[in-house]
């Protein structure tokens, strides 16, 4: 299952969270600072079988703080842009355990594939097109694998200097009919047409083809960006 927490609901998950950020802390020697934590999303995957395995979380950053074969590009087509809205990840169930690993993966391609559902759903709601990236050699690969993400621009591990792909994801606008991104909770403060806060809820999030990404500068720049295929940058 995937639990999304947004920043008004932090203090009610804070184990949940804080094993997320030990995860990326261990595997991508990753920390959030202060301001980028408070003002995260945070994508939890756990299950009663492993508890918290993974998960994700989108922050806001500074483009100057983008690994700069990623940061050139980018400003290259948004030269104005300050900052962007970027993901880090991880999938930690035990893929070593012989038992399980018809299990683990089952379980590693319904995280891949229902997170990049999350994804755009959180891009629709962030108003951009695209994510920045920085992913393990292996968590790429299983993007590709699994999910089957699509990036506008990729710079390759064996290209960067810390051994991780960085890119910008390119997140799907609309589908076909309404998409249920199946064993997902949502955390969040509801906000009603007034801009008042309504109670907090727990739902299960769907994707809506009414939803749109008119983002003026930054959609008119994307639609520069886009490619049919993954375009690496050397």
């Amino acid at each position: 299952m995937l639990n999304i927490i947004e920043p008004r609901d932090h203090h009610l998950h804070t184990s949940k969270i804080s094993s997320l950020l030990n995860f990326l802390k261990i595997y991508q020697k990753f920390s959030l600072l202060p301001e980028e934590k408070e003002a995260a999303t945070f994508i939890i995957a756990e299950n009663e079988k492993f508890g918290v395995y993974g998960g994700a979380v989108v922050y806001l950053q500074d483009v100057k703080r983008l690994y700069h074969k990623l940061a050139a590009p980018l400003l290259e087509f948004l030269p104005k842009k300050e900052q962007i809205w970027c993901v880090r990840l991880c999938f930690n169930a035990d893929q070593n355990d012989r038992v399980l690993i018809l299990e683990t993966l089952a379980l590693c391609e319904d995280f891949y594939v229902n997170l990049y559902k999350i994804l755009c759903a959180l891009g629709q709601k962030k108003r951009t097109p695209y994510f920045a990236l920085t992913l393990r050699t292996q968590d790429h690969q299983n993007t590709l694998n699994y999910g089957r993400w699509s990036y506008l621009l990729g710079i390759s591990p064996y290209d960067s200097s810390d051994y991780h792909f960085h890119g910008l994801l390119a997140l799907s606008s609309k589908k076909e009919g309404k998409d249920k991104i199946s064993g997902t909770k949502f955390f969040r403060e509801d906000v009603s047409d007034d801009g008042v806060d309504d109670e907090d809820t727990e739902e299960e999030f769907y994707l809506d083809d009414e939803d749109d990404l008119d983002d003026q500068d930054d959609d008119l720049q994307y639609q520069n960006l886009q490619n049919p295929t993954d375009r690496f940058v050397q």
